[in-house]
Protein backbone atom coordinates (compact mmCIF):
# COMPACT_ATOMS: atom_id res chain seq x y z
CA UNK A 1 0.00 0.00 0.00
CA UNK A 2 0.68 3.61 -0.34
CA UNK A 3 2.25 6.07 2.10
CA UNK A 4 -0.84 9.02 2.38
CA UNK A 5 -0.59 12.18 3.37
CA UNK A 6 -4.06 13.21 4.31
CA UNK A 7 -5.32 16.80 5.13
CA UNK A 8 -6.43 16.89 9.18
CA UNK A 9 -9.17 19.89 9.13
CA UNK A 10 -9.83 19.20 13.06
CA UNK A 11 -13.26 17.65 11.62
CA UNK A 12 -15.20 14.33 11.74
CA UNK A 13 -14.99 13.75 8.13
CA UNK A 14 -10.66 13.86 8.15
CA UNK A 15 -10.70 12.38 11.58
CA UNK A 16 -12.91 9.53 10.16
CA UNK A 17 -10.46 9.23 6.87
CA UNK A 18 -7.67 8.54 8.78
CA UNK A 19 -9.58 5.29 10.08
CA UNK A 20 -10.59 4.23 6.52
CA UNK A 21 -6.78 4.91 5.01
CA UNK A 22 -5.34 2.41 8.07
CA UNK A 23 -8.04 0.21 6.88
CA UNK A 24 -6.74 0.44 3.79
CA UNK A 25 -3.34 -0.56 4.90
CA UNK A 26 -2.06 2.64 4.03
CA UNK A 27 1.02 4.39 5.96
CA UNK A 28 -0.77 7.45 6.67
CA UNK A 29 0.89 11.06 7.39
CA UNK A 30 -1.27 13.87 8.99
CA UNK A 31 -0.71 17.47 7.60
CA UNK A 32 -2.64 20.14 9.24
CA UNK A 33 -2.27 23.99 7.92
CA UNK A 34 -2.94 27.02 9.73
CA UNK A 35 -4.40 29.50 7.03
CA UNK A 36 -5.72 32.34 9.27
CA UNK A 37 -3.07 34.26 11.52
CA UNK A 38 -4.36 34.76 14.67
CA UNK A 39 -7.62 33.07 14.48
CA UNK A 40 -8.72 31.18 17.70
CA UNK A 41 -10.79 28.88 15.62
CA UNK A 42 -7.94 27.80 13.60
CA UNK A 43 -6.15 27.42 17.00
CA UNK A 44 -8.81 24.83 17.94
CA UNK A 45 -8.82 23.34 14.94
CA UNK A 46 -5.03 22.45 14.93
CA UNK A 47 -5.55 21.31 18.99
CA UNK A 48 -8.29 18.87 17.92
CA UNK A 49 -6.10 17.58 14.86
CA UNK A 50 -3.40 16.77 16.92
CA UNK A 51 -5.29 15.06 19.02
CA UNK A 52 -7.17 12.73 16.79
CA UNK A 53 -3.39 11.89 14.84
CA UNK A 54 -2.46 10.66 18.48
CA UNK A 55 -5.22 8.47 19.02
CA UNK A 56 -4.28 6.82 15.72
CA UNK A 57 -0.16 6.92 16.56
CA UNK A 58 0.03 8.58 13.43
CA UNK A 59 2.63 11.14 12.22
CA UNK A 60 1.60 14.90 12.40
CA UNK A 61 2.78 18.11 11.12
CA UNK A 62 1.80 21.25 10.80
CA UNK A 63 2.09 23.33 7.63
CA UNK A 64 1.85 27.19 8.13
CA UNK A 65 0.25 28.72 5.19
CA UNK A 66 -1.00 32.32 6.30
CA UNK A 67 0.65 33.95 4.21
CA UNK A 68 0.30 32.04 1.16
CA UNK A 69 -3.76 31.60 2.32
CA UNK A 70 -3.76 35.71 2.26
CA UNK A 71 -2.39 35.75 -0.99
CA UNK A 72 -3.45 33.24 -2.84
CA UNK A 73 -7.21 33.08 -1.61
CA UNK A 74 -7.99 36.05 0.75
CA UNK A 75 -6.68 39.06 -1.83
CA UNK A 76 -8.33 37.53 -5.05
CA UNK A 77 -11.45 37.30 -3.00
CA UNK A 78 -11.61 40.94 -2.09
CA UNK A 79 -10.47 41.59 -5.95
CA UNK A 80 -13.28 39.62 -7.07
CA UNK A 81 -16.40 41.40 -5.13
CA UNK A 82 -14.40 44.68 -6.49
CA UNK A 83 -14.67 43.53 -9.85
CA UNK A 84 -18.55 43.10 -9.65
CA UNK A 85 -18.25 39.75 -9.02
CA UNK A 86 -19.46 37.22 -6.07
CA UNK A 87 -16.37 34.87 -5.66
CA UNK A 88 -16.37 31.12 -3.87
CA UNK A 89 -13.21 30.68 -2.31
CA UNK A 90 -13.47 27.71 -1.58
CA UNK A 91 -12.48 26.60 -5.28
CA UNK A 92 -9.89 28.63 -5.62
CA UNK A 93 -8.36 26.96 -1.98
CA UNK A 94 -8.94 23.75 -3.11
CA UNK A 95 -6.67 24.37 -6.47
CA UNK A 96 -4.00 26.20 -4.70
CA UNK A 97 -3.52 25.79 -1.44
CA UNK A 98 -5.22 21.84 -0.49
CA UNK A 99 -3.88 20.46 -3.89
CA UNK A 100 -1.31 22.55 -3.99
CA UNK A 101 1.18 24.00 -1.11
CA UNK A 102 -0.70 20.56 0.62
CA UNK A 103 0.28 18.26 -2.22
CA UNK A 104 3.85 19.61 -2.28
CA UNK A 105 4.30 19.12 1.84
CA UNK A 106 3.30 15.90 1.20
CA UNK A 107 5.51 14.82 -1.72
CA UNK A 108 8.38 16.63 0.77
CA UNK A 109 7.43 14.14 2.99
CA UNK A 110 8.01 10.86 0.95
CA UNK A 111 4.05 10.49 0.29
CA UNK A 112 3.06 9.43 -3.24
CA UNK A 113 -0.74 10.38 -2.81
CA UNK A 114 -2.84 12.79 -0.76
CA UNK A 115 -6.24 12.22 0.55
CA UNK A 116 -8.85 14.67 2.22
CA UNK A 117 -12.03 14.18 4.00
CA UNK A 118 -13.71 15.92 0.60
CA UNK A 119 -17.20 13.99 -0.04
CA UNK A 120 -15.95 13.49 -3.72
CA UNK A 121 -15.13 10.19 -5.70
CA UNK A 122 -12.22 9.16 -8.00
CA UNK A 123 -13.40 6.71 -10.71
CA UNK A 124 -11.29 4.46 -12.65
CA UNK A 125 -12.20 4.52 -16.64
CA UNK A 126 -10.94 3.93 -19.53
CA UNK A 127 -9.57 7.56 -19.63
CA UNK A 128 -7.89 7.06 -16.47
CA UNK A 129 -8.82 8.45 -13.31
CA UNK A 130 -12.37 11.03 -13.25
CA UNK A 131 -13.17 13.12 -10.78
CA UNK A 132 -16.88 11.99 -9.95
CA UNK A 133 -19.35 12.99 -7.61
CA UNK A 134 -20.43 11.51 -4.04
CA UNK A 135 -22.62 8.53 -3.41
CA UNK A 136 -24.08 11.50 -0.68
CA UNK A 137 -25.86 14.03 -2.76
CA UNK A 138 -26.49 15.85 0.39
CA UNK A 139 -22.51 16.52 0.95
CA UNK A 140 -21.19 15.96 -2.20
CA UNK A 141 -18.64 18.59 -2.83
CA UNK A 142 -17.28 17.52 -6.23
CA UNK A 143 -18.32 21.20 -7.20
CA UNK A 144 -15.30 22.59 -5.40
CA UNK A 145 -12.95 20.50 -6.80
CA UNK A 146 -13.00 20.79 -11.02
CA UNK A 147 -9.69 22.89 -10.61
CA UNK A 148 -7.52 20.00 -9.54
CA UNK A 149 -5.42 19.24 -12.42
CA UNK A 150 -6.91 16.17 -14.47
CA UNK A 151 -2.70 14.84 -14.54
CA UNK A 152 -2.93 14.71 -10.23
CA UNK A 153 -5.99 12.49 -10.06
CA UNK A 154 -3.89 9.58 -9.60
CA UNK A 155 -2.23 10.71 -6.64
CA UNK A 156 -5.64 11.63 -4.41
CA UNK A 157 -7.70 9.44 -2.66
CA UNK A 158 -11.27 10.48 -1.21
CA UNK A 159 -11.69 7.99 1.36
CA UNK A 160 -15.67 9.37 2.08
CA UNK A 161 -16.99 9.56 -1.35
CA UNK A 162 -19.03 5.94 -0.85
CA UNK A 163 -20.28 6.88 2.54
CA UNK A 164 -23.36 9.26 3.60
CA UNK A 165 -22.53 11.58 6.34
CA UNK A 166 -24.58 9.82 8.80
CA UNK A 167 -22.39 6.78 8.47
CA UNK A 168 -19.13 8.82 9.15
CA UNK A 169 -20.58 10.28 12.21
CA UNK A 170 -22.02 6.98 13.17
CA UNK A 171 -18.15 5.42 12.83
CA UNK A 172 -16.77 8.38 14.61
CA UNK A 173 -18.97 7.92 17.51
CA UNK A 174 -18.18 3.90 17.66
CA UNK A 175 -14.17 4.83 17.51
CA UNK A 176 -15.02 7.30 20.23
CA UNK A 177 -13.34 9.92 18.58
CA UNK A 178 -13.17 13.70 19.94
CA UNK A 179 -14.45 14.84 16.79
CA UNK A 180 -17.46 12.70 16.10
CA UNK A 181 -20.50 15.40 17.52
CA UNK A 182 -18.28 18.95 16.13
CA UNK A 183 -20.41 21.04 14.45
CA UNK A 184 -19.80 21.73 11.21
CA UNK A 185 -18.95 25.73 10.11
CA UNK A 186 -21.33 26.74 7.03
CA UNK A 187 -19.13 29.64 6.61
CA UNK A 188 -15.88 30.98 5.07
CA UNK A 189 -13.31 30.03 7.26
CA UNK A 190 -11.46 33.62 7.18
CA UNK A 191 -15.27 35.35 7.56
CA UNK A 192 -16.16 33.90 10.69
CA UNK A 193 -19.49 35.82 11.35
CA UNK A 194 -20.27 35.41 7.44
CA UNK A 195 -20.47 39.34 6.97
CA UNK A 196 -18.44 39.85 3.77
CA UNK A 197 -19.30 43.68 3.85
CA UNK A 198 -17.47 44.06 7.37
CA UNK A 199 -14.83 41.70 6.33
CA UNK A 200 -14.27 43.55 3.47
CA UNK A 201 -14.61 47.12 5.10
CA UNK A 202 -11.67 45.74 7.68
CA UNK A 203 -9.49 44.39 4.56
CA UNK A 204 -9.08 47.03 1.84
CA UNK A 205 -11.16 49.63 3.25
CA UNK A 206 -8.96 52.00 0.85
CA UNK A 207 -10.29 50.24 -1.86
CA UNK A 208 -14.38 50.22 -0.89
CA UNK A 209 -16.12 52.72 -3.25
CA UNK A 210 -18.83 54.52 -1.74
CA UNK A 211 -22.92 55.46 -2.28
CA UNK A 212 -23.64 55.26 -5.83
CA UNK A 213 -27.14 55.08 -7.72
CA UNK A 214 -29.34 52.03 -8.32
CA UNK A 215 -30.96 52.44 -11.57
CA UNK A 216 -32.75 50.33 -14.15
CA UNK A 217 -31.94 48.05 -17.38
CA UNK A 218 -32.71 51.80 -18.94
CA UNK A 219 -30.34 53.26 -16.96
CA UNK A 220 -33.27 55.50 -15.09
CA UNK A 221 -31.65 56.29 -11.26
CA UNK A 222 -34.12 54.63 -9.17
CA UNK A 223 -32.31 55.76 -5.67
CA UNK A 224 -29.04 55.17 -3.69
CA UNK A 225 -27.17 52.41 -2.12
CA UNK A 226 -23.90 52.21 -0.55
CA UNK A 227 -21.34 50.53 -2.55
CA UNK A 228 -22.00 48.32 -5.54
CA UNK A 229 -19.61 45.73 -3.85
CA UNK A 230 -22.63 45.20 -1.28
CA UNK A 231 -25.00 43.47 -3.91
CA UNK A 232 -24.89 40.01 -5.69
CA UNK A 233 -27.47 39.14 -8.49
CA UNK A 234 -30.61 37.90 -7.70
CA UNK A 235 -30.42 40.03 -4.49
CA UNK A 236 -33.79 41.44 -3.26
CA UNK A 237 -33.96 42.02 0.41
CA UNK A 238 -31.73 45.48 1.66
CA UNK A 239 -32.36 47.22 -1.11
CA UNK A 240 -34.34 49.78 0.33
CA UNK A 241 -36.53 50.47 -2.52
CA UNK A 242 -40.29 50.76 -2.68
CA UNK A 243 -41.17 50.49 -6.92
CA UNK A 244 -44.53 49.09 -6.52
CA UNK A 245 -43.05 45.38 -7.53
CA UNK A 246 -40.67 43.11 -6.26
CA UNK A 247 -37.23 44.41 -6.99
CA UNK A 248 -33.91 42.33 -7.51
CA UNK A 249 -30.58 43.07 -8.55
CA UNK A 250 -29.85 42.01 -12.12
CA UNK A 251 -26.24 43.22 -12.68
CA UNK A 252 -23.79 45.39 -10.69
CA UNK A 253 -21.14 47.96 -12.78
CA UNK A 254 -18.33 48.70 -10.82
CA UNK A 255 -16.44 50.75 -12.96
CA UNK A 256 -19.24 53.65 -12.52
CA UNK A 257 -20.56 52.11 -8.59
CA UNK A 258 -23.97 51.29 -10.28
CA UNK A 259 -26.52 48.80 -9.12
CA UNK A 260 -29.04 47.58 -11.40
CA UNK A 261 -32.42 46.13 -10.16
CA UNK A 262 -35.59 45.08 -12.11
CA UNK A 263 -37.84 42.54 -11.98
CA UNK A 264 -37.82 38.82 -11.73
CA UNK A 265 -37.80 38.36 -15.54
CA UNK A 266 -34.60 39.71 -15.62
CA UNK A 267 -32.68 37.00 -14.14
CA UNK A 268 -33.75 34.40 -16.40
CA UNK A 269 -31.29 33.49 -19.00
CA UNK A 270 -30.29 30.91 -21.62
CA UNK A 271 -26.68 30.55 -21.55
CA UNK A 272 -23.19 31.83 -19.64
CA UNK A 273 -19.83 31.80 -20.65
CA UNK A 274 -16.69 31.22 -18.49
CA UNK A 275 -13.25 31.77 -18.32
CA UNK A 276 -10.27 29.80 -16.29
CA UNK A 277 -11.82 26.19 -18.02
CA UNK A 278 -10.08 23.43 -16.02
CA UNK A 279 -10.96 20.51 -18.20
CA UNK A 280 -11.43 16.45 -16.96
CA UNK A 281 -11.60 14.81 -20.69
CA UNK A 282 -10.47 15.65 -24.05
CA UNK A 283 -13.54 16.46 -25.61
CA UNK A 284 -14.25 20.15 -26.88
CA UNK A 285 -18.31 20.46 -27.38
CA UNK A 286 -20.78 18.28 -25.94
CA UNK A 287 -23.97 17.85 -23.73
CA UNK A 288 -24.38 17.82 -20.10
CA UNK A 289 -25.87 18.57 -16.96
CA UNK A 290 -24.57 21.92 -15.91
CA UNK A 291 -24.12 23.09 -12.31
CA UNK A 292 -23.97 26.70 -11.21
CA UNK A 293 -24.37 27.01 -7.40
CA UNK A 294 -23.34 24.02 -5.65
CA UNK A 295 -26.88 23.03 -4.27
CA UNK A 296 -27.94 23.37 -7.23
CA UNK A 297 -29.52 20.39 -9.20
CA UNK A 298 -28.20 20.81 -12.59
CA UNK A 299 -29.75 21.91 -15.83
CA UNK A 300 -29.17 19.79 -18.85
CA UNK A 301 -27.56 21.90 -21.92
CA UNK A 302 -24.82 21.56 -24.44
CA UNK A 303 -21.46 23.11 -24.29
CA UNK A 304 -18.46 24.21 -26.37
CA UNK A 305 -14.73 25.58 -25.97
CA UNK A 306 -14.70 28.69 -28.23
CA UNK A 307 -10.58 30.50 -27.89
CA UNK A 308 -10.63 28.76 -24.69
CA UNK A 309 -13.51 30.46 -23.41
CA UNK A 310 -16.43 27.85 -22.54
CA UNK A 311 -19.73 28.85 -23.82
CA UNK A 312 -22.83 26.89 -22.35
CA UNK A 313 -26.61 26.96 -23.75
CA UNK A 314 -29.11 25.56 -21.57
CA UNK A 315 -32.18 23.60 -22.34
CA UNK A 316 -33.96 25.47 -20.09
CA UNK A 317 -33.75 29.26 -18.74
CA UNK A 318 -31.71 29.47 -15.49
CA UNK A 319 -31.88 31.97 -13.25
CA UNK A 320 -29.89 34.60 -11.62
CA UNK A 321 -26.54 33.62 -13.46
CA UNK A 322 -23.93 34.96 -11.13
CA UNK A 323 -19.72 35.89 -12.56
CA UNK A 324 -17.51 34.90 -9.98
CA UNK A 325 -19.32 31.32 -9.51
CA UNK A 326 -18.71 28.52 -10.65
CA UNK A 327 -20.17 26.53 -13.72
CA UNK A 328 -19.52 22.75 -12.92
CA UNK A 329 -20.17 19.71 -16.15
CA UNK A 330 -21.34 16.01 -15.96
CA UNK A 331 -21.70 13.62 -17.45
CA UNK A 332 -24.22 10.75 -17.43
CA UNK A 333 -21.86 8.71 -14.83
CA UNK A 334 -21.59 11.83 -12.62
CA UNK A 335 -18.22 12.17 -13.66
CA UNK A 336 -16.81 15.96 -13.81
CA UNK A 337 -16.34 17.01 -17.46
CA UNK A 338 -14.79 20.47 -17.02
CA UNK A 339 -15.43 23.68 -14.85
CA UNK A 340 -14.91 27.07 -15.20
CA UNK A 341 -15.48 30.72 -13.29
CA UNK A 342 -18.39 32.33 -15.04
CA UNK A 343 -17.96 35.77 -16.97
CA UNK A 344 -21.25 36.40 -17.84
CA UNK A 345 -24.64 35.37 -18.87
CA UNK A 346 -25.80 35.03 -22.05
CA UNK A 347 -29.10 35.05 -23.83
CA UNK A 348 -31.43 36.73 -22.09
CA UNK A 349 -34.75 34.93 -21.60
CA UNK A 350 -38.44 36.54 -22.09
CA UNK A 351 -39.46 34.55 -19.46
CA UNK A 352 -42.47 35.99 -18.00
CA UNK A 353 -43.01 36.97 -14.61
Amino acid sequence: MSKVAIGMSGGVDSSVAVHLLQAQGHEVVGIHMLLTPGSSRDAQAAKDAAAVARAYGIDFHILEAQDLFREEVIAPFADSYLYGETPNPCVRCNQRIKFGALWREAQRLGCTMLATGHYARILATEDGPRLARAVDPAKDQSYFLWGIPREMLAHILFPLGDYHKDQVRAIAAELGLATAQKKESQEICFIADDDYARFLSNFCPDRLPGDGDFVDAAGTVLGRHHGAWRYTIGQRRGLGLALGHPAYVTATDPAHNTVRVGRDAELWHEGLTARQVGAHTDATSGTALIKIRSRDQGTPGRWHIDNAQLVVQFDTPVRAITPGQSVVLYDEADCVILGGIIDAPLLTSRKDD
